[in-house]
Formats: structure tokens, C-alpha cells, sequence
């Protein structure tokens, strides 16, 4: 009905999800931001840095990140507010089609295809791969993306194996903290990376 429902730590608040009609919801480390039907951003939780005080405007896409959260204009710019420690709010002029945050660390997706990505680099989580991808994903100190055959590629931190996916198709990809899964393309989930949680056990694997 394009409500939210939250669940999970409450430490930094409000007690409950905002009202109103929404198309889209992103949760960064204690922040979250909500895209509405109006196209206007929506965020609650964490402030201490601004992540939390969403710019007026019509967006597309919304995406939160540990202390810094980007949305994707209807124009295909990119704005960005929050913490600029490692210039992660700066995002390059261009056109692009889709955003995503990690800790502390931006991706975006051009119209043409390419990738392009501002922060921190600690982790060459900044090296983004050439060619053509369809969807990409951040995560906490890398980012994976599905190529336009649907192969997925990753980049940064590789120090658990999240940046090694399995061979395949996907459809979709998600980075975490320090494991990746993607759903391949017969609707069956594969996960890479660290496992201390079992978090790469995905149902039916």
C-alpha cells in the first residue's frame, strides 16, 4: 500500500517510520531515507552529520550510506548531503540512470553504461571496472555490478572474497558489509564472501 514498516536497533530514532505513500526505501548504518510518490526524499534516524536532512527536488532513486546518503534527480544528476569526509557527497556532473552508497564511498551508473565512483579509496573501492553494466550495488568497502551479458564484477575490498563472484548470470546483485549475493538468472540465490554468520548460506543453495 506504499507504506513503511522498520524494524531492527531504534538507538538513534524516531520511534516510527514516517507517514505517507512511497515508492522506494534504502537504510544506511542508522539512517534511512524513503522516496515518495511526489518524488520528494524522505529521511529519519542519525543526523550528526546531515545525512538525515534531505534537499529539496524531484528525485528518482534514493540511496543511504553510513554517514552520507545521494539521490538520483529526475534530471539523471546526482545529489549528494551528509558527511564529506573523503569528498563522498561530491558526486561528478554527468547523466546517470542509477546510485548507490557504501560506507563511505559512492557509486553511480552513467546512461551510457559506465561506471563512475567518489570517496574513499582505502580499498580502491574507487577502481571501478570498464565495460558496460546494467545494475550495480555498494557495499561496506566494495561494490559489485551485473555486466550487460549478466556476468556480476566486483571491485575494493577482497580481503573476505566478496569481490569474487561465482561464474553465471544474475539478475540482480546486492553488496553487504563483507559478503555479496546476487540472484541468478533461473531465480536461484549464490553468495561470496565472508561466511561467520552464515550469511552465505542463502535458501535452497
Amino acid at each position: 500500500d506504499g507504506s513503511i514498516a522498520c524494524w531492527g536497533a531504534n538507538w538513534s530514532g524516531p520511534d516510527a517510520q514516517p507517514d505517507g505513500l512511497f515508492t522506494a526505501v534504502s537504510a544506511g548504518s542508522n539512517h534511512t531515507c524513503a522516496l515518495g510518490t511526489d518524488g520528494t526524499v524522505t529521511c529519519w534516524g542519525l543526523n550528526a552529520d546531515g545525512q538525515s536532512d534531505a534537499p529539496d527536488g524531484e528525485y528518482q532513486a534514493v540511496t543511504a550510506g553510513s554517514s552520507h546518503s545521494c539521490a538520483l534527480g529526475t534530471d539523471g544528476t546526482i545529489t549528494c548531503w551528509g558527511s564529506n569526509r573523503t569528498r563522498r557527497t561530491e558526486a561528478p556532473a554527468g547523466e546517470y540512470q542509477a546510485v548507490t552508497a557504501g560506507t563511505d564511498h559512492t557509486c553511480a551508473l552513467r546512461t551510457d553504461g559506465t561506471i563512475t565512483c567518489w570517496g574513499s579509496n582505502i580499498n580502491s573501492q574507487l577502481s571501478a571496472l570498464t565495460g558496460e553494466f546494467s545494475a550495480i550495488s555498494a557495499g561496506g568497502l566494495h561494490t559489485c555490478g551485473i555486466r550487460t551479458s549478466g556476468s556480476v564484477s566486483c571491485w575494493g575490498n577482497a580481503r573476505d572474497g566478496q569481490t569474487s563472484p561465482p561464474p553465471g548470470q544474475f539478475t540482480t546483485v546486492s553488496a553487504g558489509s563483507r559478503h555479496s549475493c546476487g540472484v541468478r538468472t533461473d531465480g536461484t540465490i549464490a553468495c561470496w564472501g565472508s561466511n561467520f554468520a552464515g550469511q552465505r548460506t542463502a535458501p535452497g543453495s
